[in-house]
Order: structure tokens, then sequence, then C-alpha cells
């Protein structure tokens, strides 16, 4: 027997033992969410990022509005199911030994349909998809240089796949619809697709100084500390920049992804002592962060949509700089409530020299900000758009 009949074994034996934990299958007034992680996979710790903050508002919304439970299903380390409860929400670790590969094939032999099921990446609703079914796309995540031109043509027609599969597609960027729309039928992407842009609560995230006037300045990098993000972009301009400063500090705030970026973060923490700080902290104390911070840096390279971190900055009073990736262009406006720069140590460094020189145009940029976020980013705003869409798919 090969060893994929091996695992689809597993797969029946594991669905003989779920069976006697009755609350995997047939939850009544239940919303599924199909995800690669919450938790991490041996359901040990909850994932500080984004996406998890993401689904959390998404699970008060279907709870206060529609009065359903989420159930979130994410990949588990080992070949045993395990449970765990944060907040209203239920987290079920597969049984797919870590591999993310697996999850679409055990998540629909093993879980029943619920009233609505909603799929955090389109890759997950393939090959199999329950109805009715809605797909999140975070943003477009195959422009990694890691990539090869094969695997990048695979994971394109993995996504559009998903599209097919699935009722209905919310994208919290425009880049995702530009592409679907110049690479498939775009009367077929408009028909099911929806611009949903990600949100901010505007009375957490609130200015609490006046950056005109403050002596010093803190920069921030308030996401999870890797390549993608842009981390060791950061700590290759800051080398020069605190340098040439002597009165900016660094505040690193996400979590460590591996072990090279926390050589590196230790190298800049030695070099630069007393002016380097690191902290992981929990979503309900990032607004604190972003109150002790005058410039927040969001420096992506690739894999990017919208990002939650931005618009807590910017409704946070905070002047911005982000690099022109993925959606960050659909909330930077260059000059006018933020700075846009390339991905690049050279550019990043003369964007983050010029509003670091700059104490009035630092403060003009952060205003703008504010007034952005609360116009156009609010959460009352996101919470709507998201109603309607649940009220069509859960027959309301």
């Amino acid at each position: 027997m090969s060893k994929r009949y091996g695992l689809c074994d597993k797969f029946r034996f594991f669905r003989r033992k779920l069976h006697r934990h009755q609350n995997f299958f047939n939850r009544k007034n239940e919303v599924s969410l199909l995800t690669g992680l919450f938790f991490d996979a041996r359901g040990e710790r909850v994932i500080f990022g984004g996406a998890e903050r993401y689904i959390i508002n998404l699970g008060e919304l279907l709870e206060n509005e529609f009065g359903k439970s989420l159930t979130v299903y994410q990949r588990g380390a080992t070949y045993e199911p395990w449970v765990r409860q944060y907040q209203n929400i239920t987290v079920i670790g597969l049984p797919v030994g870590g591999k993310y590969k697996f999850l679409n094939h055990v998540f629909h032999r093993l879980v029943a349909p619920a009233d609505l099921t909603i799929y955090n990446q389109l890759d997950l609703a393939i090959p199999y998809c329950h109805n009715p079914a809605i797909a999140i796309s975070h943003g477009i995540y195959w422009d990694s240089p890691q990539a090869g031109e094969a695997k990048k043509r695979r994971m394109i027609k993995h996504y559009i796949a998903g599209l097919r599969n699935v009722n209905t597609l919310i994208s919290v960027d425009t880049t995702t619809l530009h592409f679907f729309r110049g690479t498939i039928d775009c009367r077929f992407v408009n028909g099911k697709s929806h611009y949903v842009p990600n949100f901010v609560d505007t009375e957490i995230f609130h200015p609490s100084k006046d950056l005109s006037t403050s002596s010093g300045l803190t920069i921030t990098y308030p996401r999870r500390l890797y390549e993608a993000r842009g981390f060791f972009l950061m700590a290759e301009a800051m080398d020069l920049l605190l340098d040439r400063y002597t009165d900016i500090t660094l505040c690193f705030a996400g979590e460590i992804d591996n072990e090279k970026v926390r050589r590196e973060l230790d190298r800049l923490i030695s070099s630069y002592p007393g002016r380097i700080s690191y902290c992981l902290t929990d979503f309900d104390d990032m607004a604190t962060v972003y109150r002790t911070s005058d410039v927040v840096v969001i420096p992506t390279l690739y894999s990017e949509g919208t990002s939650l971190s931005l618009l807590e900055a910017m409704a946070s009073g905070c002047c911005v700089v982000a690099t022109d990736v993925g959606g960050l262009t659909d909330l930077v406006i260059d000059n006018y409530n933020g700075v846009l720069c390339e991905p690049t140590v050279t550019s990043l460094t003369e964007a983050l020299a010029e509003v670091i020189e700059d104490t009035e145009k630092r403060a003009r940029l952060a205003a703008c900000a504010r007034e952005t976020v609360v116009a156009s980013f609010g959460k009352q705003r996101w919470q709507q758009k998201w109603r309607d869409i649940l009220k069509a798919h859960l027959d309301v």
C-alpha cells in the first residue's frame, strides 16, 4: 500500500475516533473556518498576527449579529486531534502531521458541512469544498523570490481553482482582484468577488501625543519578524540610521520567525545598547505600543494584503512609512497620509531619514493618516460589508 493510501486509512481511523467528540460534527448554529494556523501546530500558544486578529473580529460579528458560533480548524502537529478555546472561538487542530497540503483532504473527510464554511485562503478550498462557502484572500502570496516559475504557476492554478469552487471571494486588497480580472474572465470575477479592505477600531487605536513637539523619536516595527515582512531590510536600514541619528530608538513588536531572525535581532540589540527593544504583545496591548511610537514602519518585501498593523498605526496618529508592495498602496497615498518607498535599503533609509528630520511633515502625515482611517477604514464600515455578505449566505 502506498504512503498516500496509508494516510487515508489513518484518516478513517481518526474519523471513527473523533465521532466520540460530538462537538466536532454537526454543530448547530455553527460557521466553520479553515485556516493554516491560529494556534501553533501543537496548540500551545496563539499566533499573534493580523490574520488571527481578523478571525477573532469575524467570530465576534457572527456571534453578536447572527447568533452563530465560529469553529476554527487548522493543521495539527501530529496525527492526533486537539481542541482549544480562545475567547468564544473553538479551535480544532486537525490530524495532518503538521502538513498544510493535507488540510483540505482531512477537513472534508472529518468535518460535516456547517451553516457556512469560510476558507481563509483560496487554496484551502481545493480540491474539495463545502457549500455555501466564502473564501478570503489576504493578498497575493506567490510573489516570494524563493518560489520558482513552476511553483508559481502551480500556486496560481490552485488560486484560480479555489475561486471557481467557492460561492464568494472576499479580497482585502485590490491587487488580488486586478490579477484575477487580468487572468480569467473579468465578468466571472466581478460576479462573485467583493473588495472588503482591512479595518481598525478607531476608538481603541487613537492618538495620545503631539508628534510635532515630542523630543526623541521612537520607531516601531509592529509585525512578525521574518523576511517577507521586511525584517532584514529594516535591520540593514536601521544600522545606517542609528549611527546617523543619536536621538532615535527602535522597537520590534511581533513573533520571531526563526533562529536566523533571533540572531540578527540579538546582534542589533547588542550593537546599540539601550536603543533597541523587543516585545511580543497580546492583541489587546498593541494600542499601547502604537501610542508610544512616533514613526511606524511596514517594510514588506512580498506576500502582502492590506496590513492591519499599518491601519492601527495610522489610527493611532503615527507617521507611517511603508513599501509599495501588495495592498499597502490601497492605504497610503504618498506624501499625503504617509510615505511610500521602494522595498530597497536605499529607498527605505531615505524615506525614514526624511520623516526623522522633518518634524512638521511628520505631524502633518500623521494627522492625515488618522483622518483617512476614520473616513474609510473604520471597523463599523468593515462590519457592515461583512454583515451584508453573511446575510446572503446564511439565509437570515
